[in-house]
């Protein structure tokens, strides 16, 4: 007995399949022979595995058709003339397939702007996939020659080109390899440096990467810093691997959002009695906050240049601060400019 998968059998409901679904499902196994045959196969081969069930003649024909069928959908089976086989058939790579070279700076701009969206789209399937595709993309362009932005572009040329960064740094991350930064914190400076990607993680919709600066003997651990992706302004894929540490947990390096930043102070915050703010200071325990219920206070670290941000995160949690006086500052600013507001 024949073990051959009938391709034309009752469907899992128990209905005959039409003709049209009969024709169709024939045309997509024979696409999904060819595209997955190693070597070319010849008509008897094809016989076999699709028409079996129909005469020589019926069946050479059938092919054919089929044949033209995927010829409209750009998938081209041709005949080729083998000295041992004779004639044989094989998918036609260069019409079938898309040649990468043909892909051009505008092309790859308005590929970028109307696939990045969908990175950030809840419950979409691919967006691994989508990432990896798209920072090949990038760091195929950016070998040779700055990424040339479209100025007719419905996406803003930096948001585009910090798309671009991001996918090269996602992948490199991907990968293990090392890469070489051009990055200009929140003061303001500029600085270029290699670095080892440890980590990515998203906080109050922005992304960050956490990583370690790339000495010649491998990732210095004495150093690993936080970083924002929408501050770099240029990355080069290094062909240097490193390994990253069993013991990292990107979870240690969350922060709240005006905790980022080389430059931290200490800030002292007045917890009120009172089971919402004691709960929230308890919850804040960690490496940049420390709550000390005996003197109800949190000791908090901010980045000086985000004292606006952290005032407002203390105002809304019902804290009060007590030192220093830059905060301080800040806090009764918001509290003036709310009151003046509500008069």
């Amino acid at each position: 007995m024949s073990n051959q998968i009938d391709l034309f059998a009752d469907d899992d409901f128990g209905a005959p399949l039409t003709k049209r679904e009969q024709m169709a499902e024939r045309i997509t196994s024979l696409a999904v022979l060819f595209m997955g045959a190693s070597s070319p196969l010849t008509l008897t081969q094809v016989m076999s595995a699709l028409y079996s069930h129909l005469s020589q003649s019926a069946a050479e024909k059938a092919f054919k058709r089929d044949r033209d069928y995927l010829e409209q959908c750009g998938i081209s089976i041709t005949s080729v003339r083998d000295e041992n086989l004779g004639d044989v058939y094989v998918l036609d790579e260069n019409i079938t397939f898309a040649n990468a070279s043909s892909l051009t700076h505008e092309d790859a701009t308005i590929i970028q702007s109307v696939c990045t969206p969908y990175l950030e789209q809840p419950g979409f399937p691919y967006q691994e996939d989508l990432r990896m595709a798209l920072a090949k993309i990038s760091q195929a362009f950016n070998q040779d020659t700055k990424f040339v932005m479209s100025s007719t572009s419905d996406v803003s040329a930096a948001t585009v080109q910090t798309s671009l960064m991001s996918s090269i740094l996602h992948d490199c991350f991907a990968k293990r390899l090392a890469c070489q930064i051009s990055y200009c914190n929140a003061a303001g400076r500029p600085s270029t440096r290699k670095i080892a990607p440890f980590g990515l993680f998203s906080s109050r919709g922005m992304s960050y990467f956490v990583a370690a600066p790339m000495l010649s003997g491998g990732p210095n651990l004495k150093d690993i810093r936080i970083f924002r992706e929408d501050r770099l302004k240029d990355i080069v894929p290094l062909s240097i691997r490193y390994e990253i540490p069993s013991n990292f947990s990107v979870k240690n390096y969350i922060r709240l959002p005006f905790q980022y930043g080389d430059t931290l102070v200490n800030a002292q915050l007045f917890v009120p009695n009172e089971a919402e703010q004691e709960a929230l200071a308890e919850q804040l325990r960690g490496s940049y906050s420390n709550f000390n219920q005996q003197s109800h206070t949190i000791t908090l670290s901010f980045n000086p240049n985000y004292v606006h941000e952290a005032a407002r995160w203390v105002i809304a949690h019902g804290f009060r601060p007590k030192d220093p006086a830059l905060l301080i500052e800040a806090y009764i600013d918001l509290l003036k400019g709310a009151a003046h507001h509500d008069k």
